[in-house]
């Protein structure tokens, strides 16, 4: 996985939350990270308003490229 840092911006490609309303391709905005005695989590602020966290190493995104960002900008 990327180091991310905050403000960052990410797409989800899958979570394994089954619970969730997030889907892959929702996109969202690194905020931190909390740490646990078992895991790293990312803190995303989604676009879609969900503020569920990320479990490193468990759910998988990636980073948005420069074009995806040059067309957010866009809109």
């Amino acid at each position: 996985m990327q180091e991310l840092k905050e403000g960052d911006r990410i797409v989800l490609l899958d979570i394994q939350d089954q619970y969730t309303t997030l889907k892959p391709g929702d996109k969202g905005t690194v905020t931190g990270y909390s740490r646990t005695p078992w895991e790293r989590q990312i803190n995303v602020k989604w676009d879609c308003g969900s503020n569920l966290m990320l479990i490193e190493g468990v759910d998988r995104y990636r980073l948005l490229t420069k074009k995806e960002m040059e067309e957010e900008l866009k809109i």
